[in-house]
């Protein structure tokens, strides 16, 4: 049997629904269980099972997550969000105690990732292009707008402004905690959605060309066959030791591919990658059996569109979870 605990699923309704399609293909008991906090959180009402769970800052948060996965017999956990994965990181061993597999790379890949500035560091050192950084205390030299002002340690669009000169980047940097200013690179935006095996080994890559984002969630993209971004992710996943989901953020132009950010953790639009592809019953049949399963490079179906759209979901009082 194989049961899938997601965190914060929140609004991701459609990744759920995929997932839970997915494992269905394998075996008909087979479920997908969610942990929430909020129960208008529309993701839930998706799942076979959904318990409401504290705050991570509550000191029985961890207990009451061990409860959930000994009643439910978790097999893996999937984290959903940055916060889910920090956290999950910084405990992976003692959950892995437990008998389960976190679907996610170790601590200190997590760590590294979360901090904009040190992953930067990090991947140009190994080569890769990236946005130029400005430090912090000499954004007067600046000379060369746009910058983009972002925190460092968060993700979305939250607290993500563009300035056009001196007098609003001195506006917006006042606004964003622990910021980092970069160089903006206006271009054609691609994310990659990659999975792994459980020992780190590369199941497959999908490259979709973002077409449209709104509040830094996909909107609207389409899937691309681009081997010169296909060869970089796989160099990326190894050189970080990536483990489980992921996404890769690039932006292209003048035909050079800039890095803009590595995620731990699936992105907003993989379940375009899921259709063209990915396939949810061969990774967890995999994982079942303590097989590695390959995909070859350009395995996915090129030219598959997606168009998100909000989708109600409606409840009475006394329907709630």
């Amino acid at each position: 049997m194989i049961n899938l605990l997601i965190t914060s699923i929140n609004w991701r309704s459609q990744i759920l629904k995929d997932f839970k399609e997915g494992l269905k293909k394998i075996h008909a008991n087979n479920k997908i269980i969610t942990v929430e906090m909020d129960s208008l959180s529309s993701g839930i009402y998706f799942a076979d099972a959904n318990y409401m769970l504290p705050a991570y800052t509550e000191e029985n948060y961890l207990q009451e997550l061990e409860k959930v996965c000994q009643t439910e017999n978790i097999n893996y956990i999937l984290p959903q969000t940055d916060r889910d994965c920090n956290f999950m990181a910084t405990h992976k061993s003692f959950i892995e105690a437990w008998g389960l597999t976190i679907l996610m790379p170790d601590e200190d890949v997590v760590t590294l990732l979360n901090d904009k500035l040190k992953a930067q560091t990090f991947f140009e050192k190994q080569g890769f292009l990236i946005p130029k950084n400005y430090p912090i205390d000499q954004l007067q030299a600046i000379t060369n707008y746009p910058v983009i002002i972002k925190p460092r340690k968060d993700s979305g669009s939250a607290h993500v402004y563009i300035a056009h000169d001196q007098e609003e980047l001195t506006a917006f940097i006042k606004r964003v905690p622990h910021p980092v200013v970069e160089e903006y690179i206006d271009g054609v935006e691609y994310t990659v959605d990659g999975v792994t095996n459980e020992d780190g080994s590369l199941i497959g890559l999908v490259p979709r060309k973002r077409l449209m984002v709104k509040a830094g969630i996909s909107i609207k993209g389409v899937t691309v066959n681009h081997p010169e971004i296909i060869t970089l992710s796989k160099k990326i996943a190894q050189s970080v030791k990536l483990k489980g989901f992921f996404c890769i953020q690039f932006m292209e132009r003048n035909d050079k591919l800039y890095l803009l950010e590595v995620n731990s953790r699936i992105g907003s639009g993989f379940v375009l990658s899921l259709q063209a592809g990915l396939d949810i019953s061969d990774i967890f049949s995999a994982y079942d059996k303590k097989s590695n399963l390959i995909y070859p490079d350009g395995f996915f179906e090129e030219n598959v569109y997606m168009m998100q759209y909000l989708c109600p979901v409606i409840k009475r009082q006394n329907e709630l979870l």
